[in-house]
């Protein structure tokens, strides 16, 4: 059931892969020279394939901050997905556990990052095994802006994390193939 429900979603998705849809402001970076990115929701547009996460990473990129999701296409190699935005936990709280909970997150501002279609599992393999071993939090050794980059439970089909930083920074989203890929950067 689950494995339909992922292939109905990345069927209705169109357009092409590596743009995000059109911001209405685009601010300029006070830590890195040249970055303009957004303050508001981001989201992709164009065409979408279902995924595995299989790594996700960040850290330092020259004075960017990079978190990087890495899948393993259940299509044809185009990435799932995203919507990428800010959120205040005081209204919409963060949740984990069973069942589910609010939980604390460092931070000052709040990225909360939803990749779709995606999961941390392969839903079409026996017994749909986990596809994300790694961390609920991850290490990102040099940094600028992070406090903490979180992996929240998986939706029906999708995967959300939290990025906690220290102020409101603008960013940027990145989708790319070879390999799958989504990455958000933060100036």
């Amino acid at each position: 059931m689950l494995g339909v429900a992922f292939l109905t979603l990345a069927a209705c998705s169109g357009g092409s892969a590596d743009r995000t849809a059109p911001t209405t402001a685009s601010i300029r970076s006070d830590t890195c020279p040249g970055f303009y990115g957004s303050t508001t929701v981001l989201q992709s547009v164009g065409p979408t394939a279902p995924a595995s996460l299989i790594d996700a990473t960040a850290g330092e990129q020259s004075c960017l901050d990079a978190v990087t999701f890495t899948f393993q296409s259940l299509g044809n190699g185009t990435p799932p997905g995203y919507t990428v935005g800010y959120r205040d936990p005081a209204k919409d709280p963060f949740l984990d556990g069973d069942p589910p909970s609010p939980i604390e997150v460092p931070g000052n501002a709040f990225l909360a990052v939803r990749i779709e279609p995606a999961l941390s599992i392969n839903p079409f393999a026996p017994d749909a095994p986990l596809t994300y071993t790694g961390n609920l939090s991850l290490d990102y050794g040099d940094h600028h802006h992070l406090q903490i980059v979180r992996e929240l439970p998986d939706g029906k089909n999708n995967i959300e994390w939290v990025i906690g930083l220290d102020s409101v920074r603008p960013f940027r989203v990145d989708r790319a193939e070879n390999p799958t890929r989504v990455t958000v950067l933060i100036g």
